[in-house]
């Protein structure tokens, strides 16, 4: 039962045991390193993203009311909000975004290379030219928000 990567990279490392000859050979090195790249991202951007909430949170009490009586009046004090619960509580949904938006604790996207000739902007960028996003910028345009 393969629910996550984590079970796919184990079922993959098992079954390359079991049949040498297999199409998916990845090594237990390379497992240990994909395993740490993902816990390593998860934990940092999970534990920046939470101080961001606590600030805004914060210094916007107004909004931490509306926060509480919206889960109080959807989920109620009986049980924890699930992931399912996303779709009825837009004001919830709509802070943890907005968190994510606004403290752009990640300013510059991972970079990219072009897989091919391309244009934007008028600007021409050749084949496997390495680009960056400025995450900030477009986070705080004016213009788009």
């Amino acid at each position: 039962n393969i629910r996550d990567i984590t079970d796919s990279l184990i079922y993959h490392c098992e079954d390359r045991k079991l049949d040498e000859n297999s199409n998916v050979q990845v090594s237990d090195e390379k497992i240990v390193g994909i395993v740490n790249d993902l816990f390593g991202a998860g934990f940092d951007t999970i534990s920046t993203a939470l101080s961001w909430a606590v600030v805004y949170l914060v210094a916007y009490p107004e909004i931490q009311e509306r926060l509480q009586r919206e889960l109080k009046e959807k989920i109620g004090m009986d049980r924890t909000p699930r992931f399912s619960d996303r779709t009825n509580l837009p004001l919830l949904e709509a802070f943890i975004l907005e968190i994510f938006r606004h403290s752009s604790f990640l300013p510059f996207t991972i970079p990219h290379c072009t897989s091919k000739d391309t244009s934007l902007n008028g600007y021409f960028i050749p084949k496997d030219t390495c680009v960056f996003v400025n995450q900030w910028q477009v986070n705080h345009d004016p213009e788009l928000w």
